[in-house]
C-alpha cells in the first residue's frame, strides 16, 4: 500500500509547548492505536516551530541540527534546554516518559546525541547523493512494471460528483476504513467550481511522520454512476493524492463474482485516484453483504453504488506492461534534483505566502501597504533595545576617529527623514510581542560619485538566538533568472535600459509592523540618550524584502495588464532586482513603450530613472533627468557600452601587496560577476596572481590555473 500516501512535504510539527508532542504527555492520555498501512491518523494541533530554525518541523529533522556534529548537537540542546532523551523542551531527561535508547541500548540519551552512532544521521553530500540516487530508482521501477498484476486489488468505485452549479465529474474513489480524513484532488474541486474554508492539519503516516498543510475542505455529493444513491461527505483538498492503482485483471478465473453490478471495470489498465473516503463515510457507503468463495480469491463487497471489488489476486504470468513514458521520467529525475538542492519548494508554504500577500495588499492612493509574513501571528519577539544600544556604542567609537564619515552617516539619517522612510517615536516600547530595533552600521564606496555612504540595517543580528529575520517567510523566489533576461534583452537591435529609484523604499508596511522596524539615533553626540526611529517603508534588509516588493510589482502589472499590455507583462519577465530592460525592432515603439513604462510604474508609486539605450536618437526623446548620460553603463551586471553597443564583463582582481585577502575577500568579488554565462568559469593564472589570492581560491575549491 505504499503509493496509497505520497506526501512527501517538509515535516512540520509546531512549537508551542502546550500541545501534547512529547511521548510522556501522550502517555497520560492512553496509548494510541496501531497504524494500519492505509491509515492517516489525523488531528488537528497547534503548530510548533522548530526551536533552533524556528521553522515548521521537529528538531530531530532541521537540516541544521542534523548537519552539526555530535558535540554541536549537545551544545544546541544544552542551550535550549531539551529534553536529552526525546529532544522536546520542558521537562528534564529524568522525567521523561520516552526512555529513548539507542540500537546497542548502551544509554538512554537520544540517537542524536549519541556519539557513537550520531555520525550516521549527520546530513552529508554523499549521504544526500546516495538517497537521490535510491528514490530516482525506486520511481523508475514502479513505473517500468513488466511481470504481472498486482497481488492485491483495492476497494476501488466509480462515482459522480455533483456540483450545486450542475457541473458533474465521475471520478475513482478509494475507500479506507482507517483514514480519519477524506482527501479529493485540488484539480477536481477546482473543475466543479466548489470552495470551502480552510484548515490546518497535521498528518501523521508511516514512521510517525508529522506533516502540516492548511488545506480547503469542501463538501461533495457522490452519487452513483447506474443508479440514483448517493451520499454527501466532507473531503480536504491536496494537489497529489497517491500514484496510479495497479491494473485490474479479466474475470475469467474469478466466476464467483460473474453477474455482479461491478463499479470498477475489468479488466482495466492503470488508474488514476481522485478520492479518498474516509473510515465514517466508508461505513455509509458500504452495505452488510459480501460474497467470498475463499482467502486466495477475489472478494465482492456491496456498496450503494455497487459491487467493489477487493482481496488478492491471482499471480498472471504474463507481461501486460512494458513500457514508460521517458518525459515522465525526465520529470522525476528533474524533481528529485530540484529537492537534493533545495529548489523544490513546499508548495503549501509558497500557496500560503503569495495568497496571504494578495488577500492583504492595499494601495492607499499613493503607494502599496503591505502586511509582513510573519510565520505566526501568535509569536512573540524580545525587545532588544538594550542590543541596540550597545550596537550603537560600538559603531560612534568607530566613527570618533573619523569625523568626516560621521558626517556622512548623519546627512543619510536626515535624508531619510526628509524623504519620510522613517519616522521618530517617543515610546520605547512599541506593539507588544511586536517589536524590535534593528542594529546598523555603514558601508562606503569611495568609487561612487553619490550616496558614497550606504547605511545596512541588520535583521540577521541574533538577540537570546533568535534574529528578527527568523520570524519572517522569506516568499517564494519571484526573482527572474538573469540568464533569461540577458538574452531577451538583446533579442532585437534596439535595447534600453532603466533603473526603477530606491525601488524597496517605494512600499509602506501596515501600520501594526511599524515597530519592527525600530532603530536608534544621536547624532554622535555619546552621553545624550539615543532618538529611537523606526521605518515607514519596507526595510531592505528583511528577508522577506525582496519577495514583497517583486510580488507587489507583479500585482500592479496585474492589475493594469488590460491597459498597458506588453509593458505590463515585461514587468514580471524582464526584471532583475531594480533593473528592467526593454527589447524593441523599431525606435517608435522603443520611445512609446519607455513612457507607457514610466507611467505604469508612477501610478504604483515608483520612480523610473536612469534610463538609457544604444541608438541616440531614443535617448534625446527622453527627459533630460532620467537619461544615464555615460556610455559606459552597468546593465544585468554586465558593462554595457551604449556608443559601440557592446557587452562585456570585467573579471580582473586588483592585488594590494599591503592587503592580507581571505577567503570572504575573495568570494566577494567573485560574486560580483552575477552572470550566469561565466560565474562557474573564472580561472586565475599563476603568472598573473598574487599567490595570496590562489591560496585563499583554492580554500574555497575553485581551480587555481
Amino acid at each position: 500500500m505504499e503509493e496509497k500516501v505520497t506526501f512527501t512535504k517538509e515535516t512540520k510539527s509546531t512549537g508551542v509547548e502546550k500541545c501534547p508532542t512529547t511521548l510522556h504527555e501522550n502517555r497520560s492520555k492512553g496509548r494510541p492505536g496501531k497504524y494500519t498501512t492505509a491509515a492517516l491518523q489525523i488531528r488537528t494541533q497547534e503548530r510548533i516551530r522548530c526551536l533552533l530554525c524556528q521553522k515548521f518541523h521537529d528538531i530531530s529533522t532541521c537540516t541544521q541540527f542534523l548537519a552539526s556534529d555530535v558535540d554541536e548537537r549537545w551544545r544546541i540542546a544544552k542551550r535550549l534546554g531539551l529534553c536529552h532523551s526525546c529532544l522536546k523542551k520542558g521537562h528534564r531527561k529524568i522525567e521523561c516518559g520516552a526512555s529513548r535508547k539507542t540500537a546497542t541500548g548502551e544509554t538512554n540519551v537520544h540517537d542524536l546525541l549519541n556519539r557513537k552512532d550520531a555520525g550516521d544521521k549527520k546530513i552529508d553530500e554523499k549521504t544526500e547523493e546516495n538517497v537521490t540516487k535510491v528514490r530516482l530508482k525506486i520511481i523508475v521501477d514502479k513505473k517500468n512494471r513488466s511481470s504481472s498484476y498486482s497481488n492485491g486489488s483495492l476497494q476501488i468505485a466509480r462515482a459522480v460528483i455533483c456540483a450545486g452549479n450542475g457541473i458533474k465529474r465521475t471520478v475513482n474513489c478509494i475507500l479506507d476504513s482507517t483514514a480519519q480524513r477524506s482527501f479529493v484532488k485540488r484539480e477536481v474541486v477546482e473543475s466543479l467550481g466548489l470552495n470551502g474554508p480552510k484548515e490546518h492539519i497535521t498528518i501523521s503516516g508511516f514512521n510517525q511522520r508529522n506533516e502540516h498543510h492548511k488545506l480547503m475542505r469542501v463538501e461533495l455529493r457522490l452519487k452513483g454512476v447506474d443508479n440514483g444513491n448517493f451520499c454527501v461527505i466532507d473531503a480536504l483538498c491536496v494537489s497529489h493524492l497517491c500514484g496510479k492503482v495497479s491494473p485490474k485483471p479479466p474475470m475469467e478465473e474469478h466466476k464467483h463474482l460473474k453477474g455482479l453490478k461491478l463499479v470498477d471495470q475489468f479488466p482495466r489498465e492503470e488508474v488514476e485516484i481522485h478520492l479518498l473516503i474516509r473510515f465514517d463515510h466508508y461505513y455509509d457507503i458500504v452495505l452488510n453483504e459480501i460474497k467470498r468463495v475463499d482467502t486466495s480469491k477475489l472478494t465482492a463487497v456491496k456498496t450503494i453504488f455497487g459491487w467493489v471489488i477487493c482481496g488478492r489476486n491471482v499471480p498472471q504470468n504474463r507481461t501486460h506492461l512494458l513500457h514508460c513514458k521517458v518525459d515522465e521520467e525526465c520529470k522525476c529525475e528533474c524533481d528529485i534534483i530540484k529537492k537534493s538542492t533545495g529548489e523544490l519548494r513546499n508548495e503549501f508554504e509558497v500557496n500560503d505566502v503569495l495568497e496571504l500577500f494578495k488577500n492583504e495588499v492595499k494601495f492607499d492612493g499613493e503607494r502599496y501597504v503591505v502586511k509582513l509574513p510573519w510565520k505566526s501571528l501568535e509569536l512573540q519577539i524580545s525587545n532588544n533595545y538594550e542590543q541596540a544600544e550597545r550596537r550603537l556604542q560600538q559603531l560612534e567609537e568607530r566613527q570618533s576617529n573619523n569625523n568626516e564619515r560621521a558626517k556622512e552617516y548623519d546627512e543619510v539619517i536626515k535624508n531619510y527623514m526628509d524623504r519620510g522612510w522613517i519616522e521618530e517615536t517617543d515610546e520605547k516600547d512599541g506593539i507588544p510581542g511586536k517589536t524590535w530595533y534593528l542594529p546598523h552600521h555603514a558601508v562606503y564606496r569611495d568609487d561612487k560619485m553619490t550616496t558614497r555612504c550606504r547605511i545596512v540595517f541588520d535583521a540577521s543580528a541574533k538577540y537570546r538566538g533568535t534574529s528578527l529575520n527568523d520570524f519572517f517567510e522569506a516568499g517564494p523566489p519571484l526573482q527572474n533568472q538573469i540568464l533569461d533576461i540577458s538574452i531577451r534583452f538583446r533579442r532585437f537591435k534596439i535595447g534600453v535600459q532603466a533603473d526603477i529609484s530606491k525601488m524597496f523604499l517605494q512600499i509602506r508596511p501596515d501600520p501594526e509592523d511599524k515597530d519592527a522596524s525600530r532603530f536608534l539615533w544621536r547624532n554622535m553626540k555619546e552621553g545624550k540618550k539615543p532618538r529611537i526611529f523606526r521605518f515607514s517603508r519596507v526595510t531592505f534588509g528583511l528577508n522577506c524584502a525582496p519577495f514583497l516588493t517583486m510580488a507587489v510589482l507583479h500585482h500592479h502589472a496585474d492589475l493594469n495588464q488590460a491597459e498597458y499590455g506588453k509593458v505590463a507583462e515585461n514587468v514580471k519577465r524582464n526584471m532583475y532586482v531594480d533593473d528592467i530592460v526593454l527589447s524593441c525592432e523599431e525606435e517608435e515603439d522603443a520611445i512609446r513603450r519607455i513612457e507607457e513604462l514610466r507611467k505604469l510604474l508612477e501610478i504604483g508609486g515608483f520612480d523610473l530613472t536612469k534610463q538609457t539605450s544604444n541608438i541616440p536618437t531614443i535617448m534625446n526623446e527622453l527627459p533630460s533627468e532620467k537619461i544615464e548620460e555615460h556610455k559606459q553603463v552597468t546593465t544585468l551586471g554586465m558593462s554595457w557600452n551604449c556608443k559601440n553597443d557592446e557587452l562585456s564583463y570585467n573579471i580582473s582582481m586588483e592585488t594590494n601587496e599591503k592587503k592580507e585577502y581571505t577567503k570572504r575577500g575573495v568570494e566577494y568579488r567573485l560574486q560580483n560577476i552575477r552572470s550566469s554565462w561565466i560565474s562557474n568559469t573564472i580561472h586565475h593564472q599563476s603568472e598573473n596572481t598574487d599567490s595570496r589570492i590562489v591560496a585563499a581560491r583554492t580554500a574555497l575549491g575553485g581551480p587555481t590555473s
